[in-house]
């Protein structure tokens, strides 16, 4: 990681006040960070895989986007997709700042808009990803909205993650992807908060495939 990726993300460690769109000096929430062996979870696999087009549902105050743009920065490689309708209102913008500041800019793209309209148009848009990051709402049903559209834009061979999987509604979207998505096989991590998996081909089940799931 770069000096300058650190220094900026011990700051927010630290929830020093931030700088945002706007200018102004603002307070972070701590409530909305990942933990930094989450991030470099993130980055490790980005410079792995090394997408050309890599996607996260949820962007807040960017911890997990500055992980991965200095990932693609250091590397050479790729381009994000941000979906986020708060971040120039709840977050102050402070992501896109940073980002600013750090020389990433031209890696990252902000989607102003609800990931659950957002996905299907850049399906039909004909933009398809390597690696999905989805941090949003965490509602059960909101949640699984988000994974049936990113699997739909993903690339065989890419990866989806899931955060925040101490909490009942995500750990159930995991239940229900392991019992009925086969195309999709969990990857094990030493990161305990995160759900990962790896596409292994197009979803082929029937149309009134279902199995139960706890």
């Amino acid at each position: 990681m770069l000096d300058t990726t650190r220094a900026k993300l011990e700051s927010m460690y630290r929830t020093q006040p931030q700088r945002g769109a706007d200018g102004a000096m603002h307070e972070l929430h701590a409530s909305t960070r990942i933990s930094p062996e989450q991030g470099e979870l993130l980055a490790t696999f980005h410079e792995k895989l090394r997408p050309k087009v890599s996607l996260e549902v949820g962007m807040a105050y960017g911890y997990s986007t500055l992980y991965m743009a200095d990932a693609m920065h250091r590397g050479g490689y790729g381009y994000h997709l941000a979906i986020d309708p708060f971040q120039h209102s709840a977050w102050h913008g402070i992501a896109l700042a940073s980002l600013e500041e750090l020389g990433f800019q031209h890696r990252v793209k902000l989607v102003d808009d609800f990931s659950a309209s957002a996905l299907p148009r850049l399906r039909d848009q004909g933009v398809r990803a390597d690696f999905v990051y989805i941090d949003g709402q965490h509602t059960f049903d909101a949640v699984l909205v988000d994974v049936c559209g990113a699997d739909r834009l993903l690339n065989p061979g890419g990866l989806l993650i899931l955060d925040d999987m101490w909490m009942p509604s995500i750990r159930k979207v995991a239940a229900f992807v392991r019992a009925n998505y086969a195309h999709l096989v969990e990857v094990p991590t030493p990161v305990e908060n995160v759900f990962c998996v790896m596409k292994q081909g197009e979803d082929a089940r029937g149309w009134d495939h279902f199995v139960d799931f706890a």
